[in-house]
């Protein structure tokens, strides 16, 4: 330490004596091998001679932002963080398409257990009567000749079994009218036909009609039928015994009836056959 500063009043003293004076550079090959202070010493202009370093000055002001730098290495990856809580509960998702069927599952066991007994349905409409197996009819036949000219010509009695179920009617004969050759007033003839159902005409009517306009004596056979629910007071047929009648009289317009026939020769009959209602 004393041969430092020792050698340092040399070098002062050397300084103010010559014209010219060694650089810091030339002095440090001599002195040390040491780097030099981080601070230079304050030299006057007017005197080289080297003084005692300055205080530490004032802070400076921040100077301009620089320009960004390179894009840095990728850092290591972070660790897996904490599960978060469970989110709020989605919108209900539209129903989605029909699987396929299934295989069909293995039969069950035959016990069935009885479950409790269900509430009375509602009265249903009512169902159509079907056609027996066995039809409920009857026939009269009688072979006879009449030539009444009103009331009744065949009867006959019928048990019905239903009733909502109709009365089908028919009869086969030959009948006739002439002209009345003892009257010349007369041109044209007219003689009707029909049932009765308990002494009353069916509605609408079961007849039929024979107009005869010229002198002849002919016989046809004829069909005359129908079926019949109610008769003509809006009585329906109900079950029981029906009285069932087929008679002559006159016709609507009252011509006269002439010389009428039914039977010659052959068998008069009605059919009677119980039958289901009618459609509505």
């Amino acid at each position: 330490m004393k041969f430092t500063l020792f050698f340092i009043s040399a070098l002062a003293f050397l300084c103010l004596s010559s014209s010219e004076f060694l650089s810091w550079e030339n002095i440090q090959d001599y002195v040390t091998t040491e780097p030099p202070p981080k601070k230079q010493p304050y030299q006057s202009p007017d005197c080289k001679c080297v003084g005692e370093p300055g205080g530490k000055g004032e802070l400076g002001s921040k100077g301009e932002r620089g320009p960004k730098g390179e894009l840095g290495a990728n850092g290591m990856p972070g660790a897996n963080g904490m599960p978060g809580a469970n989110g709020k509960t989605g919108l209900k998702g539209e129903p989605g398409r029909d699987g396929r069927h299934g295989q069909n599952g293995r039969l069950g066991s035959r016990h069935v257990v009885k479950g409790a007994r269900g509430e009375k349905g509602e009265t249903g409409s009512p169902g159509v009567t079907p056609i027996p197996q066995q039809l409920n009819w009857k026939q009269c036949a009688q072979s006879i000749g009449s030539d009444k000219k009103a009331g009744t010509l065949l009867h006959c009695f019928f048990k019905k079994y239903e009733d909502k179920t109709s009365l089908r009617v028919e009869f086969g004969g030959t009948i006739r009218t002439m002209l009345n050759t003892l009257k010349k007033k007369q041109s044209v003839v007219c003689a009707r036909w029909y049932f009765t159902f308990n002494g009353e005409e069916c509605q609408p009517p079961i007849d039929g009609v024979v107009f005869e306009g010229q002198i002849g004596n002919s016989h046809y056979p004829h069909q005359i039928g129908g079926f019949c629910q109610k008769t003509a007071s809006n009585k329906h047929l109900k079950t029981g015994t029906v009285h069932i009648e087929f008679r002559i009289g006159h016709c609507h317009h009252r011509r006269p009836e002439g010389i009428p026939y039914l039977g010659l020769d052959s068998v008069s009959r009605i059919i009677i056959i119980e039958m289901p209602p009618p459609q509505e």
